[in-house]
């Protein structure tokens, strides 16, 4: 029978970024970037026991929300995500899956600025060195014009 991973063990495989994160350097899930730790022959959730070795519970059917990626504007999101590795308690929440999911959607109506995404602020904006299309935000663009024109008159 295997050993369960011990809370040493846990906090060895992390390693700690600038903004106070605490990545995962074991496994992490293919499909969704998050991280993943193998305990007693089965795969759980490393923020889940990150939680449970603080002494947080999450309820059954719960989700963790990482708010250092949901308060982070400038994350694009997805499998390669830095935040879904993120095993610091301080940057975990326990919520609702349905909260959980309401937080992603405002975290894509929004610009890093803040701005509203509707039709008319919404900019598709060409990724070529990774092959992709995101969305761009207007305001910040026109604004940005505005500040480059107005440094450029005074030069």
């Amino acid at each position: 029978m295997p050993n369960p991973i011990t809370e040493d063990d846990f906090w060895a495989r992390t390693v700690e970024t600038v903004e106070g994160c605490r990545l995962w350097t074991g496994a992490i899930n293919t499909q969704s970037g998050h991280a993943s730790v193998h305990r007693n022959g089965a795969v759980f959730s490393a923020s889940h026991l990150a939680l449970e070795f603080a002494g947080v519970e999450v309820p059954d059917g719960w989700a963790v929300d990482h708010l250092c990626h949901t308060h982070d504007w400038t994350c694009e999101a997805g499998a390669s995500c830095l935040h879904r590795r993120c095993v610091n308690p301080d940057h975990l929440e326990p919520v609702p899956q349905g909260e959980n999911e309401r937080r992603a959607r405002h975290r894509l109506r929004f610009c890093k600025r803040g701005h509203e995404f509707t039709p008319e602020n919404t900019l598709a904006v060409s990724i070529k060195a990774e092959g992709r299309v995101a969305q761009g935000c207007r305001t910040c663009r026109r604004e940005a014009a505005a500040r480059h024109r107005a440094k450029k008159a005074r030069a």
